[in-house]
């Protein structure tokens, strides 16, 4: 079977329209062809005579295909979150996804990756939230621990069909100690703490041990 094929789409005799498309409307790809014309003519009843034309080349471009699509990142990307120490880990990130020019080139999937364009695993520090009810592609990430200060930098690729792909700029979570903490001396120091000037390197002043809550 040929991998394009003419048919009729409506009308009749001169009027009739005819649309090419593939015998596999599955595939995403493009097509590049002419159409041959022949017109029947006759000059004399002894020489028939018939002219021919080839048309063309047409571009015919089917589903996701590569050059005829571009990605866009959205404009709500986000690329810098503050969250404090100690702070829920739950739905920390939010993925605004990139967008296509074709309507309908969809996404299939978000992968989060690192720096170096490695998939993150669920044991990674941010990972596909287990408190949202969603579907792939996830869109709203988890972070595992927020305990430490520390900053989690990451990407996104984007799988759209046909094997194609879109990477995000980088993204980072801030874990940060906020200044709201209470800090207070656990230990009791001798203030002013009077030393002989020959006194040994231990000899100082002895600085506190601190907490905050």
């Amino acid at each position: 079977m040929p991998e394009i094929v003419i048919s009729t789409f409506s009308g009749s005799g001169t009027s009739t329209v005819k649309i090419v498309k593939p015998s596999d409307i599955q595939l995403h790809r493009g097509y590049v062809f002419y159409i041959k014309i022949t017109v029947d003519g006759v000059n004399s009843v002894e020489n028939p005579r018939d002219t021919t034309a080839y048309l063309g080349p047409y571009d015919l471009r089917i589903g996701c295909y590569a050059d005829s699509v571009t990605f866009t990142n959205s404009a709500s990307f986000v690329t810098s979150v503050l969250v404090p120490v100690g702070n829920s880990t739950i739905a920390r990130y939010k993925f605004y996804e990139p967008s296509s020019n074709r309507a309908w080139c969809f996404i299939l999937s978000n992968e989060i990756r690192d720096q170096s364009g490695n998939v993150l695993t669920d044991a990674a520090k941010i990972r596909p939230s287990a408190d949202v009810t969603q579907t792939s592609p996830h869109t709203v990430f988890d972070l595992v621990s927020t305990a430490i200060p520390e900053d989690v930098k990451f990407t996104f690729t984007s799988h759209w069909p046909n094997s194609m792909t879109h990477t995000s700029p980088v993204a980072t979570v801030s874990i940060y100690c906020g200044n709201w903490y209470s800090i207070s001396a656990i230990t009791t120091v001798t203030s002013p703490r009077y030393v002989s000037q020959n006194s040994g390197i231990t000899d100082g002043f002895i600085i506190p041990k601190y907490m905050s809550s």
